[in-house]
């Protein structure tokens, strides 16, 4: 039975961690302060806003790491899509200019054609 007492005495040790303030732990600091009076609570305050502090920094470098991460992100869209585009119209263009080209072949065949058969009706050779 003394062992089991140790360990709910250990992790009650842990729970409230005035060095790493854990969420705990704050959670619990807010609550009391809460419950202060007027005078008492600016010092409170203070304390707590020292203990906060170095929690603060590396979130703080967390948020700006993420800020570049989405730069970096939306950059690298921004490229692929221009991307994607350019190859869009180099395929649009692939595809168009020789069907243009065919188009245009076949028109002046048919031109050349009409023009054969005007002129030989109008010859009389017809």
């Amino acid at each position: 039975m003394g062992r089991g007492r140790r360990s709910r005495i250990r992790a009650r040790r842990l729970a409230l961690d005035f060095e790493r303030t854990n969420n705990f732990t704050l959670a619990v600091l807010e609550t009391i302060r809460s419950l202060l009076d007027d005078e008492i609570r600016p010092a409170v305050d203070k304390w707590f806003a020292q203990k906060l502090e170095p929690l603060r920094q590396p979130l703080e470098k967390r948020r700006e790491v993420l800020r570049e991460m989405r730069r970096s992100v939306r950059a690298a869209l921004d490229a692929e899509r221009i991307e994607t585009k350019r190859k869009q119209v180099l395929y649009q263009a692939g595809v168009i200019v020789p069907a243009l080209v065919l188009a245009a072949f076949a028109l002046s065949s048919v031109i050349r054609r009409i023009r054969v058969s005007s002129r030989t009706y109008i010859c009389g050779l017809a």
